[in-house]
């Protein structure tokens, strides 16, 4: 007969000892398993009517015959409550058990048994009958937190007053951060192809560099007369000594395909005009080739972007992903009327260090931040718009762009639900100082709420420069500042539709400071219109989102001819979603007619490698979830983070749901 006894984890190194003295305690027990029995068709009835007999009779010996060995397993439990934080003593049941049969027979036993491996994530009938709550889980610390999260995770060195820590734009631009994951051939087949030989590229000029630098430190110390002949020299046979530095099947085109000779030489120009850079050397120090007619300057012009691009990747890859910190009272700062979309929130709200507030600095985000720069020195508006799959961070990346740019110092008009504004705008009304034009006065007065919040001093040195605007304010309201009107606008249901649209007239068209407006969810823009007024067609048609004055501000890409004109100094950036009920084929064609205006497109993608372990890293700094409790037993092994990299696709909220599940 079997009999089964069951032991929490946490005795687990203790079991071996205890099963040494089972034969000495009485013989007639033998341990055949750590494991449980697999159920037997014949004596699976038997098995069942017995074995609460079985644990009474087992237990009842072990108190009288083993009295001593039972209370070393007591303080053995005890030691480990205290050193959880009194986890075990309020989760008791939350350790798997292990079973353990005995075989209490003379002869020998042929059933068949099998060792169980035990899931430690996995949640049990008895965990969801204890429901505990989030206060029940151990006190944490940042003591509690393993090594390699302490030396893995970099923060921004950039701290303020009030200790957030947040880079501006011009910081977020020149920030060296990982490569961004490859793109999926199943996802963006064309995407792949691009990245595929963009990789191949430098992977060759990396090869041509290896074997160019001890031949260009010869040339470097030759007389002037014979340089050219080496360099020529060069040139010839370093296809041949590159295909010998790149082992087989490491690059797209190889062998004798004609692109790869013409790369490899473009890699020996691009790198014989580094080396003239770094040296300081005259033009004709190292002449470029003579087929080239062109200048060595003007090849230099040419091709600087391309060489600065191709240096910051190879610093990229060698780069860490850094964190920056809000804290609460940044999200009070930089978010105080609106506060931040997606699921940030709730990795926050998880968090057992409540102060934190950080968010992982991602590719993408730098380079919506460089395009912002570029278009501000170029004297144009800028034109972004963001896309990715669901979960992978388009908020956060957002969010993130909101932040630096106020701290830069722009002015910033944040619209984190889009298809909150088209469908509830409390109630719209005809407008009284626009013809044809509908008023939506409750979204206009939380709009002058967030301005006057974020930017309130930045108002006080503005004022209307347009007339037709001034015209239409009362009186009292004229002369004042902008800061005078968003504020008496915020609190005034008659006047501020006109106020938002004066300070929005006034902010697209002045100088001063760059103004940008960033939205959430953007392509619900383009999905069918929710405001409806007797006055627009008897109620039967929807008021197109042009038709509302404090709409028509906004919608400045993305419409064609009923586009508004676009800031003098600032941008656009818009982030396409995905979670919303809007219609499939209104996303495409708003992407579409985004591409055709010139605006540039930022995808954002999944965790790379390096991003996803550091992102685990993160939380159990702050600790969230599993990793609060089992984190050095997730980030030491190798196989689990390959599980959970499987179970996630590297996708952010997926990989929340997974540990705090």
């Amino acid at each position: 007969m079997t009999t089964s006894l069951y032991l929490t984890r946490a005795n687990r190194h203790l079991v071996r000892q205890w099963l040494r003295h089972i034969p000495i305690v009485q013989q007639q027990q033998q341990l055949r398993y750590f494991g449980r029995r697999s159920y037997d068709r014949k004596q699976g009835t038997l098995e069942d009517e017995f074995r609460m007999l079985e644990e009474d009779q087992l237990t009842r010996r072990l108190m009288s015959e083993e009295e001593d060995l039972l209370s070393e397993l007591d303080g053995f439990n005890d030691d480990v409550r205290s050193s959880a934080f009194g986890y075990e003593a309020s989760r008791p049941a939350v350790e798997s058990a292990v079973h353990v049969n005995v075989d209490n027979s003379d002869g020998g036993n042929d059933m068949d048994s099998f060792f169980k491996v035990v899931d430690p994530w996995e949640v049990s009938e008895d965990d969801i009958a204890l429901n505990l709550q989030f206060e029940d889980l151990p006190v944490w610390s940042e003591e509690t937190i393993t090594k390699i999260s302490r030396d893995r995770l970099t923060f921004c060195v950039q701290k303020d007053g009030d200790g957030t820590c947040i880079p501006d734009l011009t910081q977020l631009a020149d920030m060296p951060l990982p490569l961004p994951a490859p793109p999926v051939p199943s996802e963006d087949k064309k995407a792949y192809k691009q990245y595929r030989k963009r990789a191949q590229k430098i992977h060759i000029y990396n090869a041509v560099a290896a074997v160019a630098k001890p031949e260009v430190l010869k040339i470097l110390r030759m007389e002037d007369d014979k340089k050219q002949a080496a360099v020529d020299a060069l040139f010839e046979r370093m296809a041949g000594d590159v295909k010998k530095e790149i082992p087989m099947g490491e690059v797209v085109y190889f062998g004798d395909q004609p692109k790869f000779n013409e790369i490899v030489e473009k890699s020996l120009i691009d790198y014989l005009k580094a080396v003239r850079r770094r040296e300081g050397q005259r033009a004709d120090a190292i002449t470029i080739k003579a087929q080239e007619k062109s200048s060595i300057n003007d090849i230099i012009e040419n091709e600087e972007e391309k060489n600065e691009s191709r240096f910051h990747f190879q610093k990229d890859a060698d780069s860490a992903p850094t964190f920056m910190d809000f804290r609460t009272k940044g999200v009070d700062k930089y978010f105080s009327s609106t506060g931040i979309p997606g699921r940030i929130t709730e990795d926050w709200e998880l968090s057992a260090d409540k102060e934190a507030r950080m968010i992982m600095i991602r590719e993408p985000m730098r380079r919506i931040a460089q395009e912002m720069l570029n278009c501000k020195e170029s004297g144009k508006a800028a034109k972004v718009f963001v896309t990715g799959k669901q979960g992978v961070g388009k908020s956060v990346a957002i969010s993130t762009i909101v932040a630096a740019a106020r701290k830069e110092g722009s002015i910033v008009l944040f619209v984190p639900n889009v298809s909150k504004l088209r469908s509830s705008g409390k109630y719209v009304e005809p407008s009284t100082t626009h013809s044809k034009m509908f008023d939506v006065p409750l979204l206009s007065m939380s709009f002058l709420q967030q301005l006057y919040d974020a930017h309130g001093d930045q108002l006080e040195d503005l004022n209307l420069t347009i007339k037709k605007n001034i015209a239409l304010l009362p009186d009292d309201l004229q002369s004042g500042t902008l800061r005078d009107i968003v504020k008496t606008g915020k609190d005034s249901i008659e006047v501020a539709n006109v106020a938002f649209i004066a300070t929005m007239s006034e902010l697209m068209t002045q100088n001063n400071f760059a103004f940008y407006t960033i939205f959430d969810e953007y392509n619900s823009w383009f999905d069918s219109p929710l405001y409806y007024h007797m006055d627009y067609k008897g109620a039967e048609t929807p008021i197109p989102h042009y038709l509302i004055s404090a709409f028509q501000p906004m919608l400045t890409m993305g419409f064609g001819k009923n586009n508004s004109s676009l800031m003098k100094k600032g941008g656009i950036i818009a982030a396409i979603d995905n979670t919303r009920p809007v219609k499939r084929s209104a996303t495409v064609a708003a992407c579409e007619q985004l591409r055709a205006e010139g605006a540039l497109e930022v995808s954002v993608g999944r965790y790379s490698h390096t991003e996803f372990d550091h992102i685990l890293s993160h939380y159990e700094r702050v600790g969230i979830g599993k990793l609060r409790i089992y984190g050095a037993d997730v980030l030491e092994n190798e196989e689990e983070i390959a599980f959970l990299r499987m179970l996630t696709g590297c996708i952010g909220s997926k990989l929340l749901n997974s540990i705090i599940i």
